[in-house]
């Protein structure tokens, strides 16, 4: 890794995640089909439940795609963290090591002794994203790259 780092990496969600809301809504059509074909019988209310389920998670999940609603900016000073309505931005002196678990992805402490979760909706896999990490929090700590 003697390669160096760019002032800015911004990584955008997955096409997974959009794969998976594609599903979702396929899901609930599927359901709400299936709900209007067999009429008035018992199971029909459940269909319908399924549906709205099936619809909320897909909704999500393309709320997480926009550039507005989810994102990791690595930046030399810290990094800002977007998921849904929620913004996180952190700098590099607030945080510990960052580590790969199994899920969330990456986490470290922060100085205000809060624990810092990102997810795994990134391109990268979450020990590589752990490494990319630490390697901008080092050098913004002075460490050479």
């Amino acid at each position: 890794m003697s390669e160096a780092l760019p002032d800015e990496v911004v990584l955008k969600v997955s096409p997974k995640i959009l794969i998976g809301a594609a599903v979702c809504f396929a899901a609930t059509g599927a359901f709400i089909w299936f709900a209007s074909v067999t009429g008035p019988a018992p199971w029909a209310a459940a269909a319908i439940a399924a549906a709205a389920v099936a619809f909320a998670l897909g909704a999500i999940r393309l709320m997480m795609l926009g550039g507005m609603w989810g994102g990791l900016r690595l930046r030399r000073d810290g990094f800002d963290y977007r998921y849904l309505f929620f913004r996180e931005r952190r700098t590099w002196d607030e945080c510990s090591e960052f580590k790969a678990e199994v899920r969330p992805v990456v986490v470290s402490s922060a100085s205000d002794r809060k624990r810092i979760a990102i997810p795994d909706f990134y391109s990268l896999d979450r020990d590589e994203l752990a490494v990319l990490m630490n390697r901008f929090r080092m050098r913004a700590r002075g460490a050479a790259t």
